[in-house]
């Protein structure tokens, strides 16, 4: 392992021109050849404008038309551009002090947040300001290192840094945080009087800890590759349209991508993503959306009908390959004292409250669902009458339910917002033969594979 070199996240005021850049790789090997310039050609500087406005959802947007995943696919081979474009000049500018950087394929990652005191343990490490990168200290050998609140910002082993923003940087290119390992370097940062730590690293490196937190480490080789390309065309979307904070483009959890850092890698994650480095999936000369879940119980979601997202890659309907996963069927029962308990609902009424699917969208999932309770009606979307019972609890909105005596039962199938790669999917047809091009090709339909560098 080599050590790395410190980025620290992405502005919101630079996230255009990161979109520019990002265009620019997309589209630089084709136009260059058809003309002496990319910005003699006129579709090249409408492509530009396209790609320079934040990405909206399209609420409004009729999607009836988009035609249904089909029981039997005929998948194409993608092709995907041999020639890498170089970003390894990056642009920089400066926050508040802070060096920043907008490369494409680098990622700052949240690991731990509302801390009063962070630990980290490594081999020669080196700890700078943020703003400056001023050298502030240094150990030899292997040494743990202490970062707790000071008056004035963070200090070092109990020493006053005056800096809020601490980079450490260990000489064998990782450190270790709560038996955790880590690649290249952790920043500190001193936040609403509480500590927030976040990791820098390189975009394939990130993947390298993920793809073992995404799969299940037997699975299929195809089935990483397909995860690697995924996970990357998403983060990719996430730092340029929707980064986490100013701190960090994304969290090291399911609310963003799971993430174990180097504790998490091993050989064959690190070939998958090697196998697939740099490529990620395009529509219409714009990174994807690439959602993914565990397993969609046989019917994918819609963007639309999920989030309001009407995207022609993210269809939705029947999927023949998604069926394998154990949690193709599940089974969940509450009382109806605890289940009144999450809603709210005053304990007088608990014993008397009925529960009614309003609606369902096209896949079976369910859309809307009243609460009632004495005079009290009350209706939610289905994700969030999940995320109120668990999402360890109801698997996914593709549920019907009943009630015997004083209990709900949940009967449903498959795990997660069933939109986008079904993952247990992606394996099984992995398992049929498929390559990774022609699995992404089926999940994200209309969008292509393109070589970012």
């Amino acid at each position: 392992m080599k050590p790395g070199r410190l980025l620290v996240c992405l502005p919101c005021q630079m996230r255009i021109s990161l979109v520019f850049l990002l265009l620019l790789l997309l589209n630089i090997q084709g136009q260059a050849q058809a003309q002496d310039t990319p910005s003699a050609n006129p579709a090249v500087n409408d492509v530009l404008q396209d790609m320079a406005k934040p990405q909206a959802p399209a609420a409004g947007e009729d999607t009836s038309s988009n035609p249904p995943i089909q029981a039997t696919p005929e998948l194409e081979e993608q092709e995907v551009d041999s020639e890498p474009v170089s970003i390894n000049e990056p642009r920089r500018g400066y926050r508040g002090g802070d060096i920043l950087d907008d490369r494409i394929d680098r990622l700052t990652i949240c690991l731990a947040r509302g801390l009063k005191k962070i630990s980290v343990w490594g081999e020669s490490v080196h700890w700078f300001k943020a703003e400056n990168e001023e050298l502030l200290g240094q150990r030899d050998g292997e040494e743990e290192i202490t970062l707790t609140l000071s008056e004035s910002g963070i200090a070092v082993d109990g020493q006053d840094s005056g800096s809020k923003g601490i980079r450490l940087r260990s000489g064998l290119g990782w450190l270790e945080y709560k038996g955790k390992v880590f690649r290249e370097e952790l920043l500190v940062y001193r936040v609403d009087n509480r500590l927030l730590l976040v990791n820098d690293v390189h975009l394939e490196r990130y993947l390298y800890g993920l793809i073992n937190k995404e799969t299940v480490p037997s699975w299929h080789q195809e089935t990483k590759k397909s995860q690697a390309v995924a996970a990357r065309t998403y983060a990719i979307y996430r730092k340029i349209y929707r980064p986490k904070s100013q701190y960090c483009d994304m969290g090291d959890t399911a609310v963003d991508q799971v993430y174990g850092g180097f504790s998490s890698e091993d050989g064959r994650a690190r070939k998958a993503v090697r196998d697939t480095e740099g490529q990620v999936l395009v529509y219409n000369n714009q990174i994807v959306k690439a959602y993914f879940h565990a397993s969609s119980g046989g019917y994918l979601a819609s963007g639309k009908d999920v989030w309001g997202e009407a995207q022609d890659y993210l269809p939705g309907g029947p999927c023949p390959y998604c069926t394998k996963s154990p949690r193709q069927d599940w089974s969940y029962s509450i009382s109806m004292d605890d289940l009144g308990k999450a809603f709210g609902v005053p304990s007088q009424y608990r014993s008397r409250i009925m529960l009614s699917i309003i609606s369902r969208t096209q896949d079976r999932r369910v859309r809307r669902i009243r609460v009632s309770y004495g005079k009290q009606k009350k209706t939610y979307s289905g994700e969030k009458f999940r995320s109120k019972l668990g999402y360890s609890n109801l698997y996914s909105t593709l549920f019907s339910f009943s009630r015997k005596g004083s209990r709900f039962i949940f009967k449903g199938h498959g795990s997660g917002h069933g939109v986008g790669m079904d993952q247990w999917g992606a394996q099984e047809m992995a398992r049929q033969g498929y390559t990774y091009d022609r699995i992404v090709n089926y999940f994200y339909p209309g969008a292509q594979l393109k070589k970012l560098y």
